[in-house]
C-alpha cells in the first residue's frame, strides 16, 4: 500500500508539479555542450537536411510539426534567431524532454535546421531523443515539401 502512495505521489508531482525553466532551457543548439551522458541528441550543421525553404517559411513549418506531436508543448521562443524549446512528456511517467530548434537561413531560399533534444532525468534515454529527432525531420521535410 506504501508503494502504491509512493507511486501516485510521484506522477502527482511529475505532471503537476514540475516547472520548465525557459531561462535554462532554451538554449540554441548550435552553441551547446553536448552531455557526457546518453540521454540526448544532437543534430547541427553539416549533419542536418537542407530545405528549399526561407527560414521563416521553415520555422512555421517547425511550429506546425512539433505543435502537432502528442504531449508537446511551447515552453519558449525567440524570433531573431528563430528558435523555440518544446517539452514532450512521456506517456506513462509524463517524464519531460526537452527539445531545442534553431532554424539556420543559408540564403534566401533555403535554410536548415539545428535540434538539441535531451532528457531532463536520467543517464541514458534509450534512442527515444534520437527517435523524436527523425520523427521531426522526416516530418518537417514532408511539410516542406508539400507547399
Amino acid at each position: 500500500m506504501v508503494l502504491i502512495a509512493v507511486v501516485v505521489l510521484i506522477q502527482v508531482g511529475l505532471r503537476f508539479g514540475l516547472s520548465h525553466n525557459a531561462v535554462q532551457l532554451h538554449v540554441d543548439p548550435v552553441d551547446v555542450d553536448a552531455p557526457t551522458s546518453n540521454n540526448f541528441d544532437l543534430v547541427i550543421p553539416p549533419d542536418a537536411p537542407v530545405f528549399e525553404a526561407s527560414a521563416q517559411t521553415t520555422d512555421e513549418a517547425v511550429n506546425r510539426v512539433m505543435a502537432a506531436l502528442p504531449r508537446t508543448d511551447l515552453i519558449a521562443a525567440t524570433e531573431t534567431p528563430p528558435q523555440s524549446t518544446w517539452v514532450t512528456t512521456s506517456l506513462i511517467w509524463a517524464l519531460p524532454d526537452y527539445t531545442s530548434i534553431r532554424v539556420i537561413a543559408l540564403d534566401d531560399e533555403t535554410s536548415t535546421v539545428a535540434l538539441y533534444a535531451r532528457s531532463r532525468f536520467g543517464q541514458n534515454d534509450f534512442g527515444v531523443n534520437a527517435n523524436r529527432n527523425v520523427a521531426i525531420l522526416e516530418a518537417l521535410r514532408a511539410e516542406l515539401e508539400s507547399k
